[in-house]
């Protein structure tokens, strides 16, 4: 008997996208998650990711690039849970979602500022942060020692400041502030701040052009670190080449160092890098520097820098570079008074200095 093949039956199947797998939580904050995860075998077009929180909100989907295998997971709200799901989406569709769930941290306080210094005592201000807290933790140490020195009684959670008091005179101190809640303690918040007497609030400044609807040389020091620029408390000069802000102490001085508050309710990176200067020419910029370039971080926290025994009457602070901004919301300046001479330096005038004649601006 012989036998014949028949014609095969076929049929024409698509698997499903394959999903991505070890997703893993790198890292937490009070508002983001770092999250790491392993691709899958499909060709893939993008990967999609859904955030939803412990109510069922859902946040809008997140597109993430198909060679991505880390991403960090932002716009979430403080101690709070939510479900991260990750699909991989191909040309067939998108596969199963791998699942994680997370709780995110404490926030810290923010707009940390330090207020008009006195001898022997900081005085700190912040606002609290959006979680419900039972202190703070506040710590401080001078910047040559290593053990850090922690308030007690802690601050409440009603407080929005505090008084650091019984400190060294004219002396430099790292202070960490952090928020305790029942979910934890926060990041810390970390400013150099310093004792002693601020010998340039009250004096006369000057700075090379000012914007037309405000922001007067006087402000950067009239006692005030307001780091918000409608508060009225900030120095603001046009956009210029190299522009520069100054201030006159009267006579000259031995400098020790020099604290810069800049604008935090925006633009706060405008100000980097800038050099400060320190000599006794009314042509500020031609005086010796105070270091090199110097940078203040991205959260605006007020930056000293120290000028070691640096000598003059004027002590200015200009950003190298075409088109640059200079916004200031207070210099702290701390230093000693030298012996006057019969040829100290004069006041700058419109003769002295040259093409800045029409920015002066006098108290």
């Amino acid at each position: 008997m012989n036998y014949s093949e028949s014609e095969p039956a076929v049929v024409n199947v698509t698997t499903d996208t394959d999903p991505p797998t070890a997703l893993t939580i790198q890292e937490i904050s009070s508002t983001s998650v770092e999250i790491t995860w392993t691709a899958p075998v499909a060709t893939l077009q993008s990967y999609r990711l859904e955030r939803t929180n412990s109510s069922g909100q859902t946040l809008p989907d997140v597109t993430i690039s198909p060679s991505a295998s880390r991403y960090t997971v932002t716009g979430l709200a403080p101690v709070s849970e939510y479900n991260i799901s990750l699909y991989a989406v191909s040309h067939v569709g998108q596969s199963e979602p791998i699942t994680v769930t997370v709780v995110t941290e404490t926030d810290p306080p923010t707009s940390v500022r330090w207020l008009t210094p006195a001898l022997n005592s900081i005085t700190l201000t912040w606002v609290s942060p959006q979680t419900e807290i039972l202190k703070y933790n506040v710590a401080y140490r001078p910047t040559d020692e290593s053990v850090f020195v922690f308030l007690n009684p802690p601050p409440g959670p009603q407080d929005t400041g505090c008084l650091l008091n019984g400190l060294l005179t004219d002396t430099v101190y790292v202070i960490n502030i952090s928020a305790v809640s029942t979910h934890g303690e926060s990041e810390h918040v970390v400013i150099s701040a310093s004792t002693g007497v601020n010998i340039a609030q009250g004096m006369t400044a000057y700075q090379t052009s000012t914007l037309g609807s405000g922001g007067a040389a006087s402000r950067a020091v009239d006692g005030n670190t307001d780091p918000v620029f409608n508060a009225g408390s900030c120095s603001h000069t046009q956009v210029e080449a190299d522009p520069s802000w100054w201030v006159d102490l009267g006579q000259r001085h031995m400098i020790e160092r020099v604290a810069i508050f800049s604008r935090q309710d925006c633009c706060s990176e405008r100000i980097n890098p800038f050099n400060i200067h320190i000599g006794d020419s009314t042509q500020v910029n031609t005086n010796p520097k105070c270091g090199g370039d110097h940078q203040i971080d991205d959260n605006g926290t007020p930056i000293t820098i120290p000028c070691l025994g640096m000598r003059g009457r004027y002590v200015g602070v200009r950003l190298p570079g075409p088109s640059r901004v200079l916004t200031l919301c207070e210099v702290f300046v701390f230093g000693e008074p030298l012996p006057t001479t019969t040829a100290a330096p004069t006041t700058p005038s419109a003769s002295t200095l040259g093409k800045y004649q029409y920015y002066i601006i006098s108290r």
